[in-house]
């Protein structure tokens, strides 16, 4: 259920809006240095939650911000936080308002992602969750508004003109489309030149907002899917795993589980499956619920229970998604069982093993 891509071929805004159109709740992660590694998501939504929120990095900004407060005691608070949400510091600590300080989280995240929106190379994979924690999420933000927003403050414009090489091509208005929150007054102008299907040569050629300006609008227009040119060309993998698919990958895991329990076995004996049991159990608060009654059997197989094979009978995407997760954290955790208790180099064997049996 991971959905993975490239930015070169499926830009953050256009991303964002797909995962908007699909109403998916989780984590998207980016995998580049110097960039938010985790956004997350609720039913579409961008969501800012206290964990995804760079405790320092927002101190920093709020002190540039509010100048009636030192920036020392402003500081002084990332102390007070290591006990209680830094949010709710701020709130009993430092006199300012909730509202104003809600703020100032708004504006600094969206700061804090407007990077995103320059990106043309990098990969990213996004795993569906059915929910987040209970009092984790501080702002939800309207993932057209902020895409709207991050489009009009892209400072390259010259990157645009990179997703529409062939100036022959027809541009058409598409029927039913998802319309622009707002729409300005160079938006409407552009749309009028499109009433009537043009080709890109032509529309630069009578566009008065210049080539940049055009280029970037019709950005806009695709993101949106209000134009015949698509930009999401990796979006392909939100539709939920057939039946046989998910069987097949449970399976795999089964047998991978198996492995690592001969292996472990080889090594100590019988007192394998009270390692592994004991690895599972110490594990098994942070696993979906569905894993509720995940154990081990003496001869090392794993067993998930009545909960979880009620569950995985018409699984929906989010369960899906959870049966994976659950899956590869099981997996992990019977391989650090390894390691801890024979040492690294048996954990990098085991691993080259794992590799081997997957080919």
């Amino acid at each position: 259920m991971t959905i993975r891509g490239q930015f070169q071929q499926t830009p953050f805004p256009a991303l964002c809006l797909e995962i908007w159109r699909s109403r998916l709740t989780g984590v998207l992660k980016i995998q580049l240095p110097d960039y938010p590694s985790e956004i997350i998501f609720q039913e579409g939504d961008l969501a800012l939650t206290l964990e995804v929120i760079d405790r320092t990095r927002f101190l920093e900004f709020l002190a540039t911000q509010v100048k009636s407060i030192e920036k020392k005691f402003i500081m002084s608070l990332d102390q007070k936080a290591l006990s209680v949400s830094f949010v709710r510091s701020l709130i009993e600590n430092s006199q300012l308002p909730a509202q104003l300080i809600w703020n100032y989280l708004r504006d600094f995240y969206l700061t804090s992602i407007q990077p995103l929106f320059e990106l043309s190379e990098g990969n990213f994979s996004f795993l569906p969750h059915s929910h987040l924690p209970r009092g984790t999420l501080l702002i939800k933000l309207s993932s057209p508004e902020v895409v709207q927003q991050g489009i009009f403050r892209i400072q390259n414009s010259e990157q645009f003109q990179k997703f529409y090489p062939d100036k022959t091509v027809t541009i058409k208005l598409q029927k039913n489309s998802l319309p622009l929150p707002q729409l300005s007054e160079p938006a409407k102008y552009l749309l009028h030149l499109l009433a009537a299907p043009i080709t890109l040569e032509e529309l630069l050629r009578l566009s008065q907002l210049g080539e940049q300006e055009t280029y970037r609008l019709l950005f806009l227009f695709s993101c949106f899917k209000m134009v015949n040119l698509s930009l999401a060309k990796t979006i392909s993998r939100f539709q939920p795993a057939s039946p046989q698919k998910l069987a097949q990958t449970i399976d795999l895991f089964l047998e991978k589980s198996a492995l690592i329990f001969k292996y472990l076995s080889k090594e100590i004996g019988p007192v394998a499956a009270n390692i592994i049991q004991k690895s599972i159990s110490e594990g098994k608060s942070s696993l979906p619920a569905i894993f509720s009654e995940v154990e081990i059997d003496e001869n090392g197989r794993i067993n998930f229970g009545r909960v979880f094979k009620s569950g995985i009978a018409y699984a929906s995407p989010e369960t899906q998604a959870q049966i994976i997760e659950g899956l590869n954290e099981l997996l992990l955790t019977q391989v650090l069982a390894v390691k801890k208790t024979l040492g690294d180099d048996h954990e990098l064997r085991l691993i080259e093993a794992l590799r081997s049996f997957s080919k």
